[in-house]
């Protein structure tokens, strides 16, 4: 038998190079899952396999329909220089309506632009967003939102990586009233706000000094609720934890930063992505992704 299995058998001068030859994968991956997302969306165009979480105005009308708590729009212009600036509150923040991040986006508290730490400029603020809107941004539509922050310091980000229904991570990102990311800080949470070990690299200081938030468990289970609604085996759900309670920051189907963790951190990811995708056959038949105008 062995005889014949050799001469089966090509010479090793002759077989294929493997390129996993020697290396350990983790399977599931979350990395993997992430960036299989990412090629199908190059493949048949972002629309085609994932709704439109980055406009303000379609997660606005999300929000809206289903009763969740979110930002109030004081106003909506077709470009940013319609914008009536001497009509606004003294708190508010305008922001592209196409875009995600921090990019075009300026917070200003009484008067005070929080991100530049001096007198809200309306000259700067319409060539900055201008320009951010002209390098990435499909529509010239500026929205302007509430100022959500307790004057003048910003709220901390609450980021929750969700696999429908259920809490994977949580990162806290606190701003430090800034818009660069090297006076930012990081901590990452379980989904009883246990705090971890740093899992991943970030260009953000990790820093375990870090409070929870005073109410985590609405926090969790608004993010819970909000990955039902979604019916998607993934998606990171921004959230704030505010005065009158936790309110919808952004949805984002696609993170940006890598998304590289540990192998253990990857793999656990990795099985929640993979379990979701299973209930969520069980429960639609496919792992679909109910957004837009159209949901339920």
């Amino acid at each position: 038998m062995r005889s014949r299995i050799r001469a089966w058998m090509k010479p090793a001068s002759e077989r294929l190079p493997n390129p996993h030859r020697g290396r350990t994968l983790v399977t599931p991956s979350f990395l993997y899952k992430m960036n299989e997302r990412k090629r199908l969306c190059r493949r048949v165009g972002i629309q085609t396999v994932l709704p439109d979480a980055a406009n303000k105005q379609s997660v606005h009308a999300f929000a809206q329909r289903h009763r969740i708590p979110h930002p109030e729009q004081i106003a909506t212009y077709t470009s940013v220089h319609e914008v009536e600036w001497e009509s606004l509150p003294p708190s508010f923040v305008p922001k592209p309506v196409d875009l995600s991040l921090s990019e075009g986006v300026f917070v200003v508290s009484n008067g005070y632009s929080v991100f530049d730490q001096e007198p809200f400029n309306q000259s700067i603020a319409c060539e900055e967003i201008e320009r951010a809107i002209k390098r990435r941004a499909r529509t010239t539509e500026v929205v302007v939102e509430e100022f959500l922050g307790t004057s003048p310091d910003l709220l901390d980000d609450w980021k929750f990586y969700t696999h429908y229904g259920e809490v994977s991570l949580i990162q806290q990102v606190r701003r430090n009233n800034s818009r660069h990311e090297a006076n930012w800080k990081v901590k990452e949470w379980s989904k009883g706000f246990e705090g971890l070990k740093q899992s991943r690299k970030y260009r953000i200081r990790y820093d375990e000094s870090l409070d929870a938030p005073e109410r985590a468990d609405e926090l969790a289970a608004l993010a819970e609720s909000i990955s039902r609604l979604l019916r998607t085996p993934f998606i990171r759900i921004d959230l704030y934890d505010t005065a009158r309670g936790p309110v919808l920051g952004e949805l984002t189907f696609v993170p940006g930063g890598g998304q590289v963790f540990n192998p253990v951190s990857d793999k656990r990811l990795g099985i929640a992505w993979e379990l979701a995708e299973a209930r969520l056959v069980e429960d639609f038949g496919s792992p679909s992704t109910n957004f837009g105008a159209s949901g339920p």
